[in-house]
């Protein structure tokens, strides 16, 4: 499959499980992918990688208060001519590794929201025939979609707007943590969600300072039970 290459058929028993590649291009060390993978042989399934061409990532926008203050244009580009090559070789490299695995790369063009919605419906299209055939089994075609949640502001905006659109339609969403120095669970305690950065970490330091000061407080205990009372007797 290449590039742009056709969609399979899904028939209606299968789940469809969309990886929306976004920043993270590979295929090794990918949770998207490997989560997405193993939900469908363990269920049934198709993978579908796709990556999407959104306008809004090729270029910048800045409020009307900065753009008056500074005097900027409306937009400012994201992405030179230097590392829009390296993102189709990085496009091409991915497509070539999926393609190993029996698979390949979607390559759509337009707002991430619709793209994908678009696709989804695509694909349940292409399973309808199927679906009129086994009618009275009651079976019905399932939809996740597995992707890297982006730090930034309009990165998150983008996010939001796409699971806001799958959850509306009773597809499921599953959003995975990929620019983290730490997997969330190899975090100690009980985890934050990384997402609201202030308050994590505000919470993070005082946890450290209260096990700082329950192990202070056990040591002390310790201490006193080792230490022998004084004799009575001189």
């Amino acid at each position: 499959m290449g590039l742009t290459g056709d969609l399979k058929v899904v028939s209606s028993k299968m789940s469809i499980h969309i990886v929306w590649f976004r920043r993270d291009l590979r295929i090794h060390d990918h949770e998207p992918l490997s989560s997405a993978a193993a939900s469908a042989a363990r269920k049934g399934g198709v993978v579908v990688p796709v990556w999407v061409l959104d306008p809004c990532e090729l270029r910048h926008r800045h409020g009307s208060v900065l753009r008056q203050a500074t005097q900027m244009p409306p937009t400012l580009p994201r992405i030179g001519p230097f590392r829009a090559r390296f993102l189709i070789e990085c496009l091409s490299d991915l497509n070539t590794h999926l393609a190993h695995l029996g698979s390949g790369l979607l390559v759509k063009r337009g707002g991430a929201k619709e793209v994908l919605v678009n696709l989804v419906e695509e694909l349940l299209a292409k399973g309808a025939h199927d679906a009129k055939k086994d009618i009275h089994s009651g079976a019905s075609t399932s939809v996740t979609l597995h992707y890297h949640w982006e730090i930034g502001f309009e990165e998150e905006a983008m996010s939001r707007t796409v699971r806001e659109a799958f959850e509306k339609r009773g597809h499921t969403v599953r959003e995975y943590m990929g620019a983290t120095l730490y997997h969330p669970v190899d975090l100690p305690n009980e985890f934050i969600d990384p997402k609201q950065q202030q308050p994590s970490r505000k919470t993070v330091e005082k946890r450290k300072k209260k096990k700082e000061r329950e192990e202070r407080e056990r040591r002390h205990k310790h201490e006193q039970r080792q230490t022998p009372y004084p004799s009575d007797t001189l």
